[in-house]
């Protein structure tokens, strides 16, 4: 049964819910709802009962009924109720599911408002990363390859009355569990910070819907992704008019990654990974990433690097200043994989095995099922296998699926952030 139906236990008859709001006051509302023949699609009911800007009540010609109630809440957000009773049965009420869904959305476009705010932004591979040594402040400096790659993630927002948070997507359950739902999601972080940069109060909370495809926890820049699109998404629900450019600028407090996810393409991060140099024309490489069922804590992934250069003995001096090969850059610019695979380069490799053994053997299976080279994005535990073309790609995953690996093509660069809508 659909969410929004229910049976009324002593009538016998199906009910069918919906709810929406509006950026609109309760009264425009109120006199397109009473315009009936501008949203009935066809059918005629009869108005039975009115309330000025509060309610209507219209029966079809079903023998249903329909009741409209309208909330008007601050910030000029107003909350449509729709209850459909008097159903025959289950399928009646969930067509009366859709025809709401439909007309609300027709209602939506005769207001003009802009209610709903829908953004992406891809997540990334790091083709290549070496690790300076970490400073005071807790950070480490980096210079790293980050190229975007065809999982997008797709945040929806919309104006409501609390902050809350939804997760969804083809991902795992575990995965998709391993999201949280509270205020320290990124994507609410990123929400309040456009309304800070802009120096404006938040108008109204926001419902964040988050559609995922990137791996959770798996060192591919999933959440990132979801702050980069939730920032766009909310500049145009509040009407904030901020540019693309000051959201990628002010974005890097969320977090290093966080600027790429705008940027896209192809990009040298330097610093703490946020300070960016677009590499051109980066031809298209086609990749296998095996999701593995466990995460990696990128702070911990750091800290055992550190460990382990300790435990050798080593001076930290030596990896001052890092930067990005110019072997490396020569082999992605040529486009050809057989040239690349040597090239590639992670420093949180050896860390992230340390913590994770089992890595070893994913790594090494990406290899014997036909891969060019094999490593692992960012500071894992994803592992991602580069190929020589796309049918190369698509045998790769399919025998590591075989053996019961999740695993997955994508290719890259991609496109960065954007508007959906």
């Amino acid at each position: 049964m659909h969410p929004n139906v229910s049976k009324n236990p002593n009538a016998g008859w199906y009910e069918a819910k919906s709810q929406r709001h509006f950026l609109v006051e309760p009264s425009r509302l109120y006199n397109i709802l009473y315009d009936f023949q501008g949203w009935s699609r066809g059918t005629s009911p009869r108005l039975i009962s009115k309330v000025d800007n509060e309610s209507l009540v219209y029966s079809f010609p079903d023998g249903s009924r329909v009741s409209l109630s309208i909330f008007g809440r601050p910030g000029n957000l107003t909350r449509l109720e729709v209850l459909q009773d008097n159903l025959r049965d289950e399928a009646k009420a969930t067509l009366a599911i859709d025809y709401w869904s439909v007309t609300l959305i027709e209602i939506a476009s005769r207001l003009g408002e802009q209610r709903l705010g829908i953004a992406s932004a891809p997540g990334k591979v790091n083709l290549f990363l070496r690790v300076g040594p970490k400073h005071e402040s807790g950070y480490h400096d980096i210079a790293t390859v980050y190229m975007a790659i065809s999982l997008r993630e797709r945040v929806i927002v919309e104006g409501d009355l609390d902050w809350s948070v939804n997760v969804a997507g083809a991902l795992p359950p575990e995965q998709l569990a391993a999201v949280p739902t509270n205020s320290t999601n990124l994507a609410v972080k990123a929400a309040k910070q456009v309304a800070e940069i802009a120096e404006q109060d938040i108008k109204y909370p926001l419902k964040v819907s988050i559609d995922k495809s990137v791996p959770v926890a798996g060192g591919m820049g999933g959440g990132s992704a979801d702050a980069a699109a939730a920032m766009l998404a909310a500049n145009k629900v509040w009407g904030l008019g901020r540019y693309a450019g000051d959201l990628m600028v002010a974005s890097e407090v969320l977090g290093s990654d966080v600027p790429f996810a705008f940027h896209g393409g192809v990009a040298i991060g330097t610093g703490k990974g946020g300070t960016l140099e677009t590499v051109e024309s980066t031809p298209t490489y086609h990749f296998v990433l095996v999701m593995s069922p466990f995460g990696l804590s990128t702070p911990e992934v750091y800290t055992m690097l550190d460990a382990l250069r300790d435990t050798r003995g080593l001076d930290q001096d030596m990896y001052l200043d890092p930067t990005v090969s110019k072997s490396f850059l020569k082999a992605l610019r040529s486009g050809d994989p057989e040239k690349l695979a040597p090239e590639l380069h992670n420093d949180l490799m050896e860390s992230a095995i340390a913590m994770r053994p089992e890595l070893v053997e994913v790594l090494q299976a990406g290899i014997a099922a036909g891969g060019l080279a094999s490593m692992l994005s960012g500071s894992g535990p994803t592992v991602l296998v580069l190929c020589r073309d796309q049918h190369n790609a698509s045998a790769v995953a399919q025998t590591l699926a075989n053996q019961g690996y999740l695993a997955f093509t994508a290719t890259g660069p991609e496109q960065g952030a954007r508007l959906e809508d």
